[in-house]
């Protein structure tokens, strides 16, 4: 599953902290704010990649679960978690595997919400 999107992880990992990115996922943020159910609502991030948009909802109170298939995208999301208090940390799930298969990976996990943008391209 690795092997398709391992050269994607690097490089867009090595790009997070571009203007364009960081206001991108800043607005995202925003938007979410206003359409998610409130916490703690349990939302499933498919193709969440890092943890861009899973990481301020977790400070927020939500119980998220990253689904993606590059192992390096979940193990930079477990990087920028541990700059995370404990309360944020425990509130996050990282499952490796593809939206096409999420029911499977996720064990038949109900989500409140589900997330699923950035990801089509690739």
């Amino acid at each position: 599953m690795e092997s398709s999107f391992a050269g994607l992880a690097a490089g867009y990992n090595a790009s997070g902290g571009t203007l364009r990115r960081v206001v991108r996922h800043e607005l995202v943020d925003r938007g979410l704010a206003e359409y998610l159910p409130g916490p703690p609502a349990r939302i499933v991030d498919v193709g969440g990649g890092a943890g861009q948009q899973a990481i301020p909802l977790l400070r927020r109170g939500y119980e998220v679960t990253i689904l993606d298939p590059s192992r390096e995208m979940l193990d930079e999301a477990r990087r920028r978690l541990a700059a995370e208090g404990q309360d944020a940390r425990s509130l996050l799930r990282l499952v490796e595997g593809t939206g096409e298969r999420a029911q499977e990976a996720l064990g038949g996990v109900r989500f409140d919400a589900v997330l699923c943008h950035g990801v089509l391209m690739y």
